[in-house]
């Protein structure tokens, strides 16, 4: 309903119809339904609407992709998933440097999806860059750097080294 007022106060092709589908397609994501159909299509339109108004290459477009990465892992296309969230990874490490929190979430999704697809030193590279940005900036958020801990313990799991998850497990306990 909320997004369905914007279109018709700002326009269905506004900026703000945009920012407010990044909005509910987050909501979907932390409320566990980022997987379904009708999200998909929503993180889509919202890449487009930022493209069209921010451009290509913004921070606000980065997050719509971002976005975009999540459902589609969400929804197990792992392949689908790479892409958009490799293009917000570039845009946030252009605009942010290397040490900035949000290009460590970047990471550590992007390391998600090269983990469900058995690209495991593909993702130790990404989530030692990630660990490296959460240690550096560790009153950031503890939460934060416990994920990335777990996601280096997932990798560990996935290629049977069980024995090293344990303690990054532990650690982010």
């Amino acid at each position: 309903e909320w997004v369905t007022t914007i279109e018709r106060v700002e326009g269905a092709e506004s900026l703000a119809t945009g920012q407010a589908l990044d909005l509910l397609v987050e909501a979907s994501v932390k409320n566990g339904t980022a997987g379904t159909s009708p999200v998909l299509l929503l993180a889509e339109r919202a890449v487009r609407h930022k493209e069209h108004h921010l451009g290509r290459d913004t921070l606000d477009t980065a997050s719509s992709l971002h976005n975009l990465g999540i459902v589609r892992l969400h929804r197990g296309e792992f392949s689908s998933a790479v892409p958009p969230l490799e293009r917000s990874l570039s845009i946030r490490t252009t605009a942010l440097g290397r040490n900035d929190p949000v290009v460590a979430d970047s990471l550590d999704a992007l390391a998600l999806s090269v983990i469900r697809l058995e690209q495991f030193d593909d993702a130790a590279e990404k989530l030692r860059e990630a660990q490296s940005t959460r240690e550096f900036r560790s009153d950031h958020s503890p939460l934060a750097h416990a994920g990335t801990l777990e996601l280096m313990a997932l990798r560990h799991r996935y290629t049977d080294s069980y024995s090293a998850a344990v303690p990054l497990i532990d650690r982010a306990l």
